[in-house]
């Protein structure tokens, strides 16, 4: 799937919540203690997908899951979310109850070592695109990916 597929179905399901909680761009911002409201703004307008630490602000906002926020699943309200543990901690623990190795991921998917490297290390976390197709291809929630899933 192409990343602007995740934007259309992050953009609209975000703005579905918004006026669902009767929410514009000043007052997320301000409820969820962002310095700028530009960051917003850059998702609506800009066609940027949020950046994980984001992503799971507003997924925990809304009480929603990540995979609802991008278009993934639908909307579950009876959902409960657990706070997240350090990505590399959770990637590499998915990795191994998969039975996935760090290479075999990067020859399937074409990632490049040095940003498993990364991953693994917590020098960076993913882009969301990417943990979609990670999630993708492993078979799991975004959710559990990255440690929310109770």
């Amino acid at each position: 799937m192409k990343y602007i597929y995740y934007m259309g179905d992050f953009k609209n399901n975000l703005k579905e919540l918004m006026e669902n909680n009767g929410l514009n761009i000043s007052k997320l911002a301000k409820n969820l203690k962002m310095d700028s409201e530009w960051t917003i703004y850059s998702w609506f307008n800009a066609n940027k997908l949020p950046k994980l630490d984001n992503a799971i602000l507003l997924a925990d906002y809304f009480n929603c899951s990540l995979d609802f926020l991008f278009g993934r699943t639908s909307y579950d309200m009876e959902q409960k979310f657990k706070k997240c543990p350090p990505f590399n901690e959770q990637f590499k623990k998915v990795l191994k109850e998969s039975g996935v190795s760090q290479n075999q991921l990067m020859r399937e998917l074409h990632f490049s070592g040095g940003n498993i490297f990364s991953w693994t290390t917590l020098k960076a976390n993913p882009r969301i695109d990417t943990i979609i197709r990670v999630a993708d291809y492993l078979g799991v929630s975004l959710d559990y990916l990255v440690g929310r899933e109770k």
